[in-house]
């Protein structure tokens, strides 16, 4: 035996004959070779008598043992903890990470081990397991008859992103392991040389492990420094946290591949640099595979030894803004998951990225961690906005715009502060550097936990891409054309529109234009041209359109709003109809009188004089509360090309627990079903999962619509139900000017007396018009375009050069239109 200055322990079992008994002892045991990480001690057997043989493997295997225990991964068990209502900050101050699912003031759910279980149940903690080991059920998760994938439900769909043809899966329970993800930033510089650069050294330092951090830049000159905006993508600060780079790579593949057929990813990568450090804490991720090579390694700080018998330090604690402002945020013990490092900077994962930054004009970054599906910004170290709180609302709202993440200070959206964080002194740093808009993305379901399922992999990094680009557009010269328009049209009509600034990059001139996509309506108004917007500026103008003559109601037009920086243009087509909107319902909160339920008017907030609905008028509302207002008499969609309904309405409601819901019901009442609207968010897992919404904070009023083109041709009932838990009162939900309008069945109005009928319907080559004798006629497709026309003689009409689909016709005859719709047959 001897004591040697090495960082390994390694024990080899002699071949010399004598030591034959012991020899085989060893390989009995399936062991000729030990290898130990982090201990001091090597043994070397080079011979040994006979009789000292068992005492030599029963001392051997103890240290085995030893060594064994302190270098393995503890059991994690995922666990309900609640408390009192600042549990949060107990469970803060025993070192242990705030995250996962959160209920503020009720509970957290998350993957705790079993020495943090026990810290929590002393200090008075309830402590309910539900998952009693974590890293096989992340393992069992895989097994081919497990497999899940995300779910499309209500109204929130899965973004339909192709999947990039070299985005691959890795080996480590589906995620890239540390030697995969580098070869991966390799092929991409291999397939597109000219769009990335190669795999660089993010700065020269090195980690405890040995290792450097490495980052690569996609832009149309990757190996030219230019004068683009440059932005940044980071993750894997915490090393259990892969979802939050295998996002990225997909990203990535998805920005090469289609570079050269996409417009507008041909216009980010002209005129931006965009950085990527996929992995910041290699020691920890690498560790995290050689302890459970198939996935599910707990494993969170960096591997420093930090001299006590602890190892790591937390890389997001131990950036310097406000670094080690309290034992909450923070932790001072090196046991601690929390651990924030002797001094700030202390570690050299963070010097890399410090340095790394202060080198570069950085100004928008998203570091990515799991798990939450939240995005949150500054500050992180107490709660209190910064400066630019209104420029991170706006960003983050188009950012979640697609995933309908929830979005806001750690505070807000979890309820607990942290110091030390990245984003913090990405931003508040602004002495060395200039501020930097950051964020810290939470990837992932809180029921999927720190590594998903492999069949989530592909749907999960769909739900980023969107928030990805959002970011990359907010450093170039861009701004944002939203429709305001009903969707039915008149002959003499405006479309209105408004316009925001969201560009960091300036000047700019931006011009907006509205184009007919048929000949059925006319743009008289030339295109608007904005030259002197500011940032998040926004203004209101119109287009004026007018509709061809000889239109019948739910004939479609369609049109094309785009908006144009000079380089690039960004277009979105309208659908919009003809018709005349026959209003069926409406009820301008004057009274209770075609309502029921526990809500009420107001006077102190409203659209139309002197008062609207809502649902406590007297203030906040209160907790475990569950209201509801009910239309009391049913409405009628009978006889209606389409239905939908508007109202204006305003909120303010407890995000992500508390809510309001419009629901529909088919039944009089026994069944309800939430309505998805222009305005509506996802539920989360404490109040309706998935379905449509209201929550959040809406200060100012809105137009709301919700489509009913699957509630035609009924009776229906309408209510609205807010519902609240035992944490926050706030202001409720308002809404005033409810109507429910539809257009009405083609010729409703102008055929009861002169009905024209066709058939046979559906109709092959000939279709037959009853009641015509001798008139003009045109048939027209979906999308409004005119597709025949002539003299209709005797009722008999040749078809048979239309294409399969649906049509509308319209005859005159006598100074009298009548309407109707066939379908073309093979």
């Amino acid at each position: 035996m001897r004591l040697v200055g090495c960082s390994e322990w390694s024990f080899t079992v002699g071949a010399d004959p004598h030591d034959f008994k012991c020899t085989q002892f060893f390989h009995m045991q399936n062991i000729n070779h030990f290898h130990f990480v982090h201990c001091n001690i090597i043994f070397n057997i080079l011979s040994y008598s006979k009789t000292d043989c068992m005492k030599t493997a029963i001392i051997l295997f103890f240290f085995v043992f030893v060594a064994w225990t302190a270098n393995s991964q503890e059991m994690y068990q995922r666990a309900k903890v609640s408390g009192s209502n600042d549990f949060l900050n107990t469970i803060g101050s025993l070192g242990i990470p705030v995250e996962g699912e959160i209920k503020k003031g009720e509970y957290l759910i998350c993957d705790f081990s079993q020495i943090q279980i026990q810290k929590m149940r002393d200090a008075g903690l309830t402590v309910e397991v539900i998952i009693p080991d974590v890293q096989q059920h992340y393992t069992k998760q895989n097994q081919s008859d497990n497999q899940r994938s995300v779910r499309n439900t209500g109204c929130f769909e899965i973004p339909d992103y192709s999947i990039p043809s070299h985005f691959n899966h890795g080996s480590m329970g589906g995620f890239l392991t540390l030697t995969e993800l580098y070869a991966e930033l390799d092929e991409m510089r291999s397939v597109f040389p000219s769009l990335i650069s190669a795999r660089l050294i993010v700065d020269t330092i090195h980690t405890i492990g040995g290792r450097q951090l490495y980052y690569v830049k996609i832009s149309d000159n990757p190996d030219v420094d230019e004068t683009e905006p440059e932005v940044m993508f980071l993750a894997l600060n915490h090393a259990r946290e892969p979802m939050a780079m295998q996002q990225e790579i997909f990203f990535m593949w998805y920005l090469l591949e289609n570079y050269a057929t996409n417009p507008e990813i041909q216009y980010l990568l002209q005129n931006t640099e965009i950085y990527f450090i996929p992995c910041v804490n290699p020691d920890g991720y690498e560790y995290n595979r050689t302890t459970n090579p198939s996935g599910g390694g707990m494993w969170r700080k960096n591997r420093r030894n930090n001299g006590d018998g602890s190892y790591g330090v937390d890389l997001n604690r131990n950036y310097g803004y406000q670094w080690g402002l309290d034992d909450i945020g923070s932790s001072p013990n090196g046991s601690d998951e929390t651990y924030r490092g002797d001094s700030a900077f202390s570690e050299a994962e963070t010097q890399a990225v410090r340095n790394f930054t202060l080198a570069h004009d950085i100004k928008l970054i998203q570091d990515y961690h799991t798990y939450s599906n939240v995005i949150l910004y500054s500050w992180g170290y107490e709660d209190m906005p910064t400066p630019d709180d209104l420029l991170y609302r706006t960003y983050s709202s188009y950012m979640a715009s697609e995933n309908s993440f929830a979005y806001g200070t750690p505070m807000q959206c979890i309820g607990y502060n942290a110091n030390g964080g990245s984003f913090d002194w990405y931003y508040g740093e602004q002495t060395a550097k200039d501020k930097i808009i950051a964020w810290g993305p939470e990837v992932g379901d809180p029921a999927d936990g720190f590594w998903p399922a492999a069949s989530l992999i592909d749907d999960l990094c769909k739900l980023y891409v969107a928030e990805n680009l959002y970011m990359v557009r907010f450093a170039c010269k861009y701004a944002e054309v939203k429709d305001l328009s009903d969707v039915a049209i008149e002959m003499y009509d405006n479309i209105p529109f408004s316009i925001q600034r969201l560009g960091l990059d300036s000047p700019a001139v931006y011009t907006v234009t509205l184009t007919s996509l048929t000949p059925n309506a006319t743009v008289i108004t030339t295109p608007w041209v904005y030259n002197d917007l500011a940032l998040l500026e926004t203004r209101l103008d119109a287009f004026q359109i007018e509709t061809s003559t000889g239109l019948f109601p739910g004939m479609p037009l369609p049109f094309e709003l785009s908006i144009s920086n000079g380089i690039y243009t960004v277009r979105d087509t309208l659908q919009k109809v003809f018709g005349w909107p026959a209003v069926v319902f409406t009820d301008s909160a004057q009274s209770m009188a075609n309502w029921s339920g526990g809500w009420a008017t107001t006077s102190s907030d409203f659209v139309s004089s002197p008062s609207s609905f809502t649902d406590s008028p007297g203030g906040s509302y209160s907790n475990y509360t569950s209201s509801t207002i009910t239309l009391t008499l049913p409405v009628s969609t009978m006889m209606a090309e389409m239905a939908w309904v508007e109202f204006y309405a305003k909120w303010d409601i407890e995000e992500g627990y508390d809510y309001c819901v419009f629901e529909i019901s088919t039944d009089n009442g026994s069944t309800w079903i939430p309505q998805c609207g222009k305005y509506t968010s996802r539920g989360s897992a404490d109040q309706l999962p998935n379905e449509p919404l209201y929550d959040g904070t809406q200060s100012s009023w809105v137009k709301e619509y919700i489509d009913l083109s699957d509630y035609l041709l009924m009776n229906l009932k309408f209510r609205f139900r807010l519902e609240s838990d035992s944490y926050e009162e706030r202001d409720g939900f308002y809404f005033d000017d409810f109507t429910l309008n539809i257009i009405q069945s083609v010729g409703m109005e102008e055929t009861e007396l002169n009905t024209l009928k066709l058939y046979p319907n559906p109709a092959t080559n000939e279709l037959y018009v009853s009641n015509v004798s001798l008139g003009n006629y045109f048939i027209s497709d979906v999308s409004g375009n005119i597709v025949q026309q002539g003299v209709c003689e005797n009722g008999k009409l040749n078809i048979s050069n239309l294409a399969q689909g649906l049509y509308f016709i319209t005859v005159i005859e006598n100074e009298k239109r009548m309407h109707a719709k066939f379908v073309k047959a093979e």
